[in-house]
């Protein structure tokens, strides 16, 4: 009997140690997935600061060749980034610069030299323009944009909504910045544009153990990025558009189960610090981190460590 209940013991404080490693695991894990966010986040505001900072100085304009090139250079530093613009209020003239999908860098300009039609440059390595490519034959006032008015009104840098870019399968992430001078008038918006494509890659690159998965969702349980691969929205067709999924609607089993076991736990919506559950998916025991990421600009999504209670890593 004196063995057995030894025995016993040996055993369950075996489970425990195992539990607490596997309960570390998941907070470092849940911690680099913060900073990483952070990292893409942040820097996207700093250029956009910087920018804004251009701009009062009369550095960066929307007419002007080294504008281009300053902000080509600028979508050097940070990966994500798709676009980097500035929208003029005096006129409504707009200057950006945008990665295509093919990893070719243009330069878009809409004043009142181009009838405030886009004209499209292709930008050779050095941020130089080396052809016009196309123009868009469509009046553009940066001023009546929904990211121009959405800065004005809240009067400080936000983030948008996650929204669909027309043409490529990807969905992004706008941070905008409304500028003014010293007598406190408005002198224009920056903005930089970020693909949520480069988080979803880094989530894949995670060692999440055999059945383990990482996934980011906002405070309405739509899916942002996933380890699985999953694309984040059902792609778009002939007769719909491209269209975001919730968590508890994805292709993904285990996704669905936890994203299901979150929503009956917590409102997502208001949840703010870090907490952790438990589940049973296929019969298995299964545990969650759960973290919420809180920026300046208001920016907020919860990230998911999903594993199994016992963590098991491919040799």
């Amino acid at each position: 009997m004196t063995a057995g209940l030894t025995g016993y013991a040996v055993y369950s404080r075996q489970q425990q140690v195992v539990g607490a490693i596997a309960a570390r695991l998941r907070l470092e894990i849940a911690n680099r997935i913060e900073d990483q966010l952070a990292e893409q986040t942040e820097h996207a505001k700093l250029i956009n600061e910087l920018n804004a900072n251009a701009v009062r100085q009369g550095q960066l304009r929307t007419q002007d060749s080294d504008s281009e090139r300053y902000l080509w250079q600028q979508m050097q530093l940070l990966e994500p980034a798709t676009w980097l613009y500035v929208g003029a209020e005096r006129n409504g003239a707009f200057l950006g610069v945008t990665r295509t999908a093919e990893d070719e860098s243009l330069a878009v300009l809409n004043d009142p030299s181009t009838y405030f039609q886009g004209y499209y440059y292709r930008l050779d390595r050095q941020g130089e323009r080396v052809e016009l490519v196309r123009v868009d034959e469509i009046d553009y006032d940066a001023r009546s944009r929904p990211w121009y008015e959405a800065a004005v009104a809240a009067r400080k840098g936000i983030w948008s909504n996650l929204y669909p870019v027309a043409g490529r399968s990807q969905l992004v992430l706008s941070a905008v910045q409304p500028v003014y001078g010293d007598a406190g008038s408005l002198i224009g918006v920056t903005g930089v544009d970020l693909s949520l494509e480069p988080l979803g890659r880094f989530l894949q690159r995670l060692k999440l153990g055999e059945s383990g998965q990482a996934f980011v969702i906002d405070p309405a349980g739509l899916l942002v990025a996933s380890s699985t691969g999953e694309k984040p929205f059902q792609p778009a067709s002939e007769d719909r558009a491209l269209a975001r999924i919730a968590a508890t609607e994805s292709e993904d089993a285990l996704t669905q189960a936890a994203a299901a076991t979150l929503a009956e736990q917590i409102e997502i919506a208001d949840f703010k610090g870090r907490t952790q559950f438990n589940f049973e998916f296929e019969q298995r025991p299964y545990a969650m981190q759960v973290s919420s990421y809180e920026d300046s600009y208001g920016f907020r999504w919860l990230t998911m460590v999903v594993m199994p209670e016992r963590v098991r890593f491919r040799q």
